[in-house]
């Protein structure tokens, strides 16, 4: 059942025996990434946080279900495509493949990887999409496009901390 009010499905203890095969009863908590705070006021046991890669999901968004997971130590479940190749998502991501976060793990399921999708379908897109949206939507690979000026810009070496700038160093305007 759904609770509108409550932005809530319920699960009876016979409806959740014939879902999971154990009889409790389940609350499943609809949030909006849109709105960090539709996030709060709850203590979650699970999170499962779909489409994180869109630029709707906010950075606060994440923030709040951190925050919300602490109590049970909720483990994460998140799905998504690579839609946007810089901004907090990114950075969570590349975290994870450099091992500099340890308490989880990236599993890559590319179009292809699903036996139900058509083959026909994947070499029409390779076909119609760029290299750049092929890797992105059906490998699921973060990529920057082709010919960008800065295609080799990483945070890492190219970032330095703020810092004021010497008076005696040289200014030129345009």
């Amino acid at each position: 059942e759904y609770k509108k009010q409550d932005r809530c499905f319920v699960f009876t203890p016979e409806g959740a025996k014939r879902l999971c095969g154990v009889a409790c009863e389940i609350r499943v908590f609809v949030g909006y990434a849109t709105k960090p705070e539709s996030l709060e006021a709850a203590t979650y046991k699970a999170i499962w946080a779909d489409e994180c890669g869109q630029g709707d999901f906010l950075a606060e968004s994440w923030s709040a279900l951190q925050r919300r997971a602490g109590r049970f130590k909720a483990r994460f479940f998140v799905t998504t495509t690579p839609y946007i190749i810089e901004g907090w998502f990114k950075a969570l991501i590349d975290d994870y493949m450099a091992g500099r976060r340890l308490d989880g793990e990236i599993i890559n399921f590319p179009t292809q990887a699903n036996p139900a999708y058509s083959r026909e379908e994947l070499e029409r897109l390779k076909k119609e999409y760029s290299k750049q949206e092929y890797e992105l939507f059906v490998l699921g690979r973060f990529t920057r496009p082709a010919g960008s000026v800065f295609d080799c810009f990483t945070r890492e070496d190219n970032v330095v901390e703020p810092f004021d700038i010497p008076k005696e160093w040289p200014r030129y305007l345009g």
